[in-house]
């Protein structure tokens, strides 16, 4: 952890953290859906309907960092 401090700039370790956080966050939503979907015995899911969703929930993660990556490079931290 200490090597990629020294090795990349506060730009790219801000947008790092960004999508960390933002991934995470979609992830324990796709957690919780799934299992209420799972835990409901009244609905049926498969695993390729669970990986279709995990992906689509991964989208806004992208879109948000993104629009980090575009904010950092219209006014730089020095």
């Amino acid at each position: 952890a200490l090597y990629v401090r020294k090795v990349m700039t506060l730009n790219n370790e801000i947008v790092l953290k960004s999508l960390i956080g933002y991934g995470l966050f979609f992830f324990i939503i796709w957690l919780v859906l799934a299992g209420v979907l799972i835990f409901s015995g009244s609905a049926e899911f498969s695993v390729r309907g669970l990986g279709f969703s995990f992906l689509v929930l991964q989208v806004p993660t992208l879109v948000l960092v993104i629009k980090t990556k575009l904010r950092l490079s219209k006014s730089a931290i020095k």
